[in-house]
């Protein structure tokens, strides 16, 4: 359990204010890396301890490593070795505008180990990155030394009112991602992710103009 200076150290990020552009979040090292035969992508790497596990941070849908986690960095860097990286489509993540799967991002996260000589780890998965955290254990399950599951589950949009309600973020994300420039805005809510009531069984195709770019 995290001990009180831990919890006011988050609430201090948490509270940070800005004035005039001054003050910000600091942000750990991070990483542009090259992933053979898919693309290029962002890591944030924390060394942590030496010899300390290693713990994957996954975020959700349109959002990115930093915004989801950016105040877990330093907390959980004083006993793990932490990693988090931005999903494809999303922030820096590997671009493509052919539709895709969460199957692909969790083999992206599979590919940033390799790349990175990882062999077990402790994946944490929030919103959307639950279903991939899954997906990766069940595809990759040599590298998963645990998971963490948050505000997430196996299924989403499974009832009509939350197919609706993906509709409507999904219509949300896809005007702010055309306003970004993204190649294909035209794409409508019905081709994207979760709105069918996807699992983690069978994830239907992303279109990556669908999700906001920064």
């Amino acid at each position: 359990m995290a001990g009180e200076s831990d919890r006011r150290a988050v609430m201090r990020m948490f509270v940070t204010t800005v004035v005039g552009g001054r003050d910000r979040p600091a942000l750990p090292f991070g990483r542009v890396m090259d992933l053979p035969g898919r693309g290029t992508t962002f890591v944030r790497d924390l060394t942590g301890p030496r010899d300390a596990p290693v713990v994957m941070l996954l975020h959700g849908w349109s959002a990115t490593a930093d915004l989801n986690w950016h105040p877990c960095f330093g907390p959980l860097s004083r006993h793990f070795r932490v990693l988090a990286m931005d999903h494809r489509g999303h922030g820096r993540g590997l671009r493509d505008d052919r539709p895709f799967r969460l199957e692909d991002c969790a083999d992206d996260v599979a590919a940033v180990a390799g790349q990175l000589g990882i062999e077990r780890m402790i994946v944490v998965g929030y919103s959307m990155g639950g279903p991939i955290a899954q997906l990766l254990w069940r595809r990759h399950s040599a590298l998963v030394d645990g998971l963490v599951l948050c505000s997430t589950g196996a299924a989403f949009a499974s009832t009509p009112r939350l197919r609706a309600l993906f509709r409507v973020a999904g219509g949300l994300s896809a005007t702010g991602a055309s306003a970004a420039g993204a190649t294909s805005p035209s794409s409508t809510p019905a081709s994207w992710g979760w709105p069918s009531g996807a699992s983690v069984s069978s994830t239907p195709p992303f279109s990556p103009s669908a999700l906001l770019r920064r």
